[in-house]
């Protein structure tokens, strides 16, 4: 299962590491973090089952302490060093798959929606003082 996920994960981190700005470096990094949560949420109809089949175990797998290392990365260039472990924890917890899913499914959110209030949070949290 996470082997299937990984393919696109890594198109993903290729963007990140190596693609155009905001995604890609080059960009504020408040403004890397809302795309990389706007990117991570367009994905979500195509992985979301997958990610919530692999259970626990995502936890544990790569692609997800890499994307934890990049939003506490982004933070931390933000001037957000104080807790910006936990921080970027709780960012990612965000774009759970389980909640988005729930969210854009069963509550009939959009994609749109669902990113633009993640946005927010992202902003809020990345611009808060220490």
């Amino acid at each position: 299962m996470l082997a299937l996920l990984d393919h696109s994960e890594l198109e993903l981190q290729r963007r990140i590491i190596g693609g155009k700005p905001p995604l890609g470096p080059g960009a504020d990094p408040i403004e890397r973090l809302v795309a990389f949560g706007h990117a991570k949420i367009k994905l979500m109809p195509v992985q979301g089952e997958m990610l919530i089949e692999a259970g626990e175990e995502i936890y544990q797998h790569g692609a997800y302490w890499v994307a934890v290392t990049h939003i506490e990365h982004l933070l931390k260039l933000a001037g957000k060093s104080d807790d910006s472990l936990l921080t970027a924890q709780f960012l990612m917890s965000a774009l759970d798959p389980r909640l988005i899913l729930r969210q854009l499914y069963l509550q009939k959110i959009t994609l749109t929606r669902i990113s633009r209030t993640w946005e927010q949070i992202a902003r809020s949290v990345a611009n808060s003082a220490e």
